[in-house]
């Protein structure tokens, strides 16, 4: 799916071009060699071109009472016309016109009609005028529409590298008004390809060096540089530059209030609206924001307890974790964030803080925040062991190495005592759909080898779309939210499948087009805030990795705004 790279244009002055042709009664004596008299009723004319570097060789056409003279004019731009009826065979006046055959870079003169008189030359005058194009390039900020930038971005900076037919014509940096360049070109100058290329972002936008035409749009067509510009006099294309922005990430306890704004702005209340956002601790302990936040540094306070820090948002798409879990509510007492020691009569017992997560086999959190002893044994939920499987994800250490290990995620069986294994087989929480979007499997297990459960009938479709949420098989568990075409064998192994011509990508909400509509809900589901249904999913894995993810999210968007022009985006591994 191609799409045309779009600078939006605004043509400032479409001006008038035009020629003045003025005449002159000159009398016969200052002609030589024409003469006229008033008895034969002719009168003479002289064509004056100038404005040109080179005066010889222009044609010159008179017509008038049906007939046409040519003449081509000399060294001095003169084209000499002798001995011309004045009037028709009624005894009327005849009526010339006099034209200019437009020399090549130059704009065409106004046609010019007039009379002669008996015994007279008249010189006409011809004042040729150079085409020239003046072309101005201006930057925007994407989010803002205007030179105003986004968070603690800087518009100007950067630089692009203008190229005619390949060749590099010139290299420009962003001023602080937004404007790139200004450049006039003259005569036939502005034939050929126009491109512009992005050397360098300023900061705190993304870098996209894609080569792009220039251009503009008149209505809804789109007008190269090297078409049918030249019909101008002026005309302005606007890059737009893409922010960099993120989302915060933020752990605490349910029901905290979270304020998060741009630091630079002082406050909350005088940060822009796309500068802040208000959250709420959900209960699972977490709040990610919906819309993205642009590049700068934020500060996040907690209102519930108190407490505040500040992050920054440096990389298009990243998410920033902010925690705000060990700190106290304000019912609660104080938590201690190490270890903590028990003092008795008989014995000293250390128990560490490990911040591991406990998961049952649908995804559901059963504790957060456990603690487990020296032995590497684990809090037992309320209730006892209940799941054949848990998914064990440790933020903080790993009960079976040294405190500080982080992100440990693996699939254990719990036993009641505290103590537990690898489990054989993984509980994936992953969906099979047949290759119209019917369900055939929910939540199936897989064994270490990577092997799916076979629908009932066997494998009957030439693929099938497998949805995977808490694990892949191939790949350490923790990795969410894959979906991918697959050839699956009656075994349950099974491979990508390649074709992809019944995908139209990035229609996320399945209504047949691709626009901004498409862009807002795959960002709402990039941060859980709506489900997609199988076809969706893989309508946005425009990224073309198996993930629906933020990077789906970033590259739709650079799609819209035309940095991209085709759809999937095959990232360069």
């Amino acid at each position: 799916m191609k799409r045309t790279i779009l600078y939006a244009a605004t043509l400032l002055s479409l001006g008038t071009l035009c020629c003045n042709l003025g005449t002159q009664a000159v009398p016969t004596t200052m002609i030589s060699q024409i003469t006229a008299s008033a008895e034969e009723a002719a009168g003479n004319l002289i064509v004056q071109v100038s404005g040109l570097s080179d005066l010889s060789g222009v044609t010159i056409t008179v017509t008038g009472n049906g007939k046409t003279y040519t003449e081509i004019t000399n060294d001095s731009g003169q084209a000499v016309f002798s001995r011309l009826p004045v009037n028709d065979s009624s005894g009327n006046p005849i009526t010339y016109t006099i034209r200019e055959t437009i020399p090549d870079g130059y704009l065409a003169a106004s046609a010019m009609t007039m009379t002669l008189s008996a015994g007279s030359t008249i010189i006409a005058s011809i004042p040729n005028t150079e085409k020239t194009y003046t072309i101005a390039i201006d930057c925007k900020d994407y989010k803002t529409g205007s030179t105003e930038p986004s968070g603690d971005a800087v518009l100007s900076g950067g630089s692009y590298t203008v190229y005619h037919d390949g060749e590099v014509y010139d290299t420009y940096s962003i001023d602080a008004d937004g404007l790139l360049c200004e450049f006039t070109l003259h005569g036939d100058s502005y034939e050929g390809e126009w491109t512009v290329q992005m050397n360098e972002a300023p900061e705190g936008y993304y870098l996209d060096s894609t080569m792009q035409e220039l251009g503009y749009y008149e209505g809804d067509t789109w007008i190269a540089l090297n078409s049918y510009f030249p019909q101008y006099t002026h005309a302005t294309m606007h890059l737009s530059l893409l922010p960099i922005s993120g989302r915060f990430s933020i752990q605490g306890h349910a029901g905290d209030e979270i304020q998060v704004y741009l630091q630079s702005s002082g406050s909350y209340e005088n940060s822009r609206i796309t500068e802040r956002v208000s959250l709420t601790i959900a209960e699972d302990g977490k709040a990610t924001q919906t819309d993205m936040l642009p590049y700068g540094t934020y500060r996040i306070q907690n209102l519930t307890t108190g407490e505040s820090t500040s992050a920054r948002i440096t990389t298009y798409g990243e998410i920033v974790a902010v925690d705000f879990q060990d700190s106290p509510t304000v019912s609660s007492t104080a938590v201690t964030t190490t270890s903590v020691t028990t003092t008795t009569t008989t014995s000293t017992v250390s128990q560490n803080i490990s911040r591991y997560r406990l998961y049952d086999s649908t995804g559901k959190v059963l504790l957060s925040s456990g603690t487990y002893t020296e032995d590497g044994r684990l809090t037992v939920p309320d209730g006892g062991v209940t799941e054949p499987y848990y998914l064990l994800r440790v933020e903080q250490g790993d009960p079976t190495s040294a405190i500080g290990t982080v992100m440990t995620e693996k699939y254990i069986t719990l036993h009641a005592d505290g103590t537990y294994t690898d489990a054989d087989t993984y509980i994936s929480c992953y969906w099979l759909y047949d290759k119209t979007g019917a369900e055939l499997l929910t939540s199936g297990a897989y064994t270490k080898d990577g092997k799916l459960d076979v629908p009932e009938g066997g494998v009957t479709e030439p693929y099938y779309l497998l949805r995977i949420e808490h694990g892949i098989p191939t790949s350490p568990v923790g990795t969410a939210m894959m979906i991918e075409r697959i050839v699956l064998h009656e075994d349950g192994s099974y491979e990508t499948y390649t074709e992809t011509n019944n995908t139209l990508y990035g229609d996320v909400n399945l209504d047949g087009t691709i626009n901004m509509a498409d862009v807002i809900l795959l960002n709402k589901y990039t941060v859980s805030v709506v489900d997609l249904v199988p076809i969706a999913l893989a309508n946005a894995d425009v990224y073309y990795d198996s993930y629906v993810d933020g990077n789906d999210a970033m590259t739709l968007l650079r799609f819209q705004v035309q940095l991209i022009d085709t759809l999937p985006y095959t990232a360069e591994k």
